[in-house]
């Protein structure tokens, strides 16, 4: 960890919270778990890659591999799922649970994702059989 004035931060896990300056109150447990981050605070991330990229995103919530990996400056996201809210950079407010959750989400806040839908069923409907 590379805190310079930051505190009350919690690493476990190779390279978490590895590049943390002036951070303070965060939690991240696994392997590059809030690597990023340097002055955001009131984090937790707990599984592989979770929160990996937030830099100055505060009080937020991952738990599970690469959920809300690319999240740099949003705040107050919860992420609970294998890569949920993945692809988050700057969002705020969004609830994300299940595998992939809101995974590609990248700025749109105030959402709620349950479960787990394929972006191809969002964009293309299927097609009803005729009788």
């Amino acid at each position: 960890m590379a805190n310079t004035t930051g505190n009350d931060n919690t690493a476990i896990g190779a390279s978490a919270l590895a590049q943390t300056t002036t951070a303070e109150d965060n939690t991240a447990v696994g392997t590059v778990a809030l690597f990023g981050n340097t002055t955001g605070t009131e984090n937790t991330a707990t599984g592989s890659s979770a929160l990996h990229n937030n830099n100055i995103g505060s009080d937020n919530t991952a738990d599970g591999f690469q959920a809300l990996s690319s999240n740099t400056s949003g705040d107050r996201n919860t992420a609970t799922g294998w890569q949920a809210l993945f692809s988050n950079t700057g969002a705020n407010n969004n609830t994300a649970h299940g595998y992939q959750a809101l995974q590609a989400n990248i700025n749109a806040g105030n959402n709620t994702g349950i479960g787990f839908l394929k972006p191809s069923k969002l964009i293309q409907p299927e097609t009803p059989t005729p009788p």
